[in-house]
């Protein structure tokens, strides 16, 4: 199975998060998957600055480009030259998107936890 940073979390070596989202998933605990993808292009994006800096290898920016064309336009900005990526810089946007999507995490936990203090209540399906 071929691996990377841009590869999905399910696809990765289980880390702490993945072993934590597999616990979550096998006890009934389903977490917003706009969300998760939202924070999953966060670790991408900060693996490869790490890994990279500001100069990824060619492939990478590609792969980049392609994970984030059917996202809105305003989320990140783009450098080119000859219309091939060169650089990405995080916008306003995407740190909104992130802020929401880290709430919505909370969320879901917490109507997880008052399902399993009220098992009787619907507090999961609101």
């Amino acid at each position: 199975m071929e691996e990377g940073p841009d590869k999905p979390l399910s696809n990765q070596k289980k880390g702490k998060l993945g072993v934590a989202l597999e616990i979550a998933e096998n006890v009934g605990l389903e977490f917003d998957t706009a969300a998760l993808e939202v924070l999953d292009l966060l670790r991408v994006y900060r693996n490869s600055m790490i890994h990279n800096s500001l100069e990824w290898p060619a492939d990478e920016l590609l792969k980049f480009q392609e994970k984030i064309a059917a996202l809105p336009h305003d989320l990140f900005g783009i450098a080119t030259t000859d219309d091939n990526p060169t650089f990405f810089v995080i916008n306003r946007s995407f740190v909104d998107a992130v802020e929401k999507s880290i709430h919505q995490l909370i969320e879901d936990m917490a109507g997880f936890l008052y399902f399993l203090m009220y098992p009787g209540s619907s507090a999961m399906t609101q």
